[in-house]
C-alpha cells in the first residue's frame, strides 16, 4: 500500500509542476505551429524521462522516481493534447484551461489503474531450442523481475508458482529482482519459504535491486545483504 501512496502523491507533484508551467505558457499567444511542436516536444519528453532511468542512464535515486513520475505526467498529457486539439476542432473553440487538465488527470488515473492491473497479470513465454549435443528433452523455467511488494503481491507469486509448478519443470531459474527496494523482510522470507519448497531445484541469481541498496529513498532498508543471503541458502536455493 505504501508504493501505491509514494507514487501517488510523486505523480501529483509532476502534475502539479507541469500545470504551473503550462499556465504560464499559456498566458503567452502561440501559432498553431509552435502549438503543434510543443505538444511534440512534450512526448518526446515523456519518452526521455522513461528511456533514460530504465537505461541505467540516471542513477541519483532521488531523482529516477521523480522522472518516471513526469513520464507519466507528460504521457497523460499527451494523450489530453490529442482529445482536446480534436474536440477544439469540432467544435472550432478553445475550451477553458481546466477542462483540458481535467482531462489530463483523467487519463492519468486511467493509466495508474491500468497499470496496477497490469502489474498483476503475468504471461508465460516458451521457447524451444534444440542442439545435437542434447539427448533427451530437458524443460526449465526462468523467471525475473518478480519485484514482491511492489510490481507483484504475494498472492500473484503463489499462484504463478503453482503455475510452474504445474508445467513439471526440471528446475527453476531465478534471474534476479525477486525482490527489491519496497519488499518488506517477512515478504522476502515467504517468497525463498515458497520457491524452496517448490520439489525441484531451483538456482538464483542476483539483481541489481534484491539487496535494497537505494531502500532508504524506497520503504526504508528492511533487510540486509546477508540477511537476503541467509534467507536463500536456508530455503535451499542455489
Amino acid at each position: 500500500m505504501k508504493i501505491f501512496i509514494i507514487w501517488s502523491l510523486l505523480f501529483a507533484a509532476a502534475e502539479a509542476l507541469l500545470t504551473v508551467i503550462q499556465f504560464l505558457l499559456r498566458k503567452k499567444e502561440f501559432k498553431p505551429a509552435i502549438r503543434t511542436a510543443l505538444i511534440i516536444i512534450k512526448a518526446l519528453l515523456a519518452v526521455a524521462f522513461a528511456v533514460l532511468p530504465m537505461a541505467g542512464l540516471v542513477q541519483l535515486r532521488p531523482v529516477q522516481p521523480f522522472m518516471m513520475a513526469l513520464y507519466a505526467a507528460l504521457l497523460a498529457d499527451s494523450a489530453a493534447d490529442i482529445v482536446y486539439s480534436i474536440f477544439c476542432a469540432v467544435k472550432k473553440s478553445e475550451r477553458k484551461f481546466v477542462f483540458y487538465k481535467i482531462l489530463s488527470l483523467t487519463f492519468g488515473v486511467l493509466f495508474f489503474v491500468y497499470g496496477t492491473v497490469n502489474m498483476q497479470i503475468v504471461l508465460p513465454k516458451y521457447h524451444t531450442y534444440t542442439s545435437e549435443k542434447l539427448t533427451s528433452e530437458h524443460k526449465i523455467i526462468f523467471a525475473a523481475d518478480i519485484h514482491v511488494g511492489s510490481a507483484q503481491n504475494f498472492s500473484t507469486l503463489e499462484k504463478e508458482v503453482a503455475s510452474m509448478l504445474s508445467q513439471k519443470p526440471e528446475c527453476i531459474i531465478l534471474g534476479g529482482d525477486i525482490t527489491d527496494d519496497y519488499t518488506t523482510k517477512e515478504e522476502m522470507l515467504k517468497t525463498f519459504e515458497l520457491f524452496g519448497n517448490c520439489g525441484v531445484p531451483v538456482y538464483y541469481l542476483y539483481g541489481n535491486h534484491d539487496r535494497q541498496k537505494h531502500a532508504e529513498y524506497a520503504n526504508g532498508t528492511q533487510y540486509s545483504a546477508e540477511e537476503l543471503k541467509q534467507a536463500i541458502e536456508n530455503s535451499g536455493i542455489i
